[in-house]
């Protein structure tokens, strides 16, 4: 490999990498609300991303529900994972579009955004 070709490669990685923005990422603290029979509850996502895995909580604060995230991956936007229900979604900046999957087909739907300081903690 010459050095001119080192030195170009060098300077095209700097290129792409200051005018493209990395992505915030999945991992950290979401909170959104899910309106259910009539009923609205905030929940709440402390995720956690190491490679293709994901792993954490879902939390739902009014009914002093706790539940470990298992079976959790991440493939570029999209994730999902077990806990109180099966769900899904993407990812886009700091907005988190999901699907709930419960017993008999039935789906919830929610949109969660990424908070920086957990409210309900």
């Amino acid at each position: 490999m010459t050095n001119l070709y080192r030195t170009a490669l060098v300077a095209l990685s700097f290129v792409l990498t200051s005018i493209a923005p990395a992505p915030a990422g999945l991992a950290g603290h979401w909170e959104g609300n899910m309106t259910s029979e009539d009923k609205t509850f905030v929940i709440t996502f402390d995720l956690q991303v190491k490679g293709s895995a994901v792993t954490g909580t879902v939390e739902i604060p009014s009914l002093d529900r706790v539940a470990q995230i298992t079976e959790g991956t991440v493939k570029g936007n999209t994730f999902a994972f077990k806990a109180i229900g099966r769900w899904t979604g993407t990812i886009a900046g700091d907005q988190l579009t999901l699907t709930r999957g419960m017993d008999y087909g039935k789906k919830q739907y929610m949109t969660a955004h990424r908070v920086t300081s957990p409210a309900s903690k």
